[in-house]
């Protein structure tokens, strides 16, 4: 088993059948644990493994919480919903911001932060905390146009944001 960040990495751009494929799996997982009243809160394409006969499976709960709504920040940066980095009360709606994130992640091979923090020049890993959520609340999601539609409706629910098009 290996990490989805690095299975990303080894094959540099999955194929878009390969990233759907993954997502549904991690559709399928997240609905089952969000069935028992586990809100993950720590998503991110370092827990979620892909095993040899490529299934994806979610390998860490260390964050996870049996509660409906949860406050504070939990887990990666990259992969958090905007409320949660707000410091509001969210609920387990930013699991689904974690996929779209992970999702993002298999087509382009780095987060939607990583590509507006390239495009602007920001020096992420230089930031303050709090320079850190500014540029975070404040990322643009870019999408390239050569998106297969499907692909661009779901990154758009999952991120619940409105996706910039563009050529790449």
């Amino acid at each position: 088993m290996i990490p989805l960040r690095k299975f990303v990495k080894i094959h540099k751009v999955l194929q878009t059948k390969v990233a759907r494929v993954l997502t549904a799996q991690i559709t399928s997982a997240i609905h089952f644990i969000h069935s028992k009243e586990v809100f993950l809160r720590d998503l991110n394409s370092e827990n979620i493994l892909i095993c040899s006969d490529g299934k994806a499976k979610i390998s860490s709960f260390k964050h996870s919480v049996c509660a409906e709504t949860s406050q504070g920040l939990h887990g990666h940066f990259f992969y958090q919903a905007p409320e949660v980095l707000s410091g509001e009360i969210c609920n387990k709606t930013a699991d689904w911001f974690s996929l779209g994130v992970c999702l993002y992640e298999m087509v382009m091979t780095h987060t939607p932060v990583e590509n507006h923090c390239w495009r602007h020049n920001i020096k992420f890993r230089g930031l303050d905390y709090y320079g850190k959520i500014v540029v975070l609340l404040n990322c643009t999601y870019y999408i390239p146009k050569v998106f297969p539609e499907d692909l661009k409706q779901a990154l758009g629910d999952l991120l619940n944001k409105v996706c910039i098009l563009i050529s790449v």
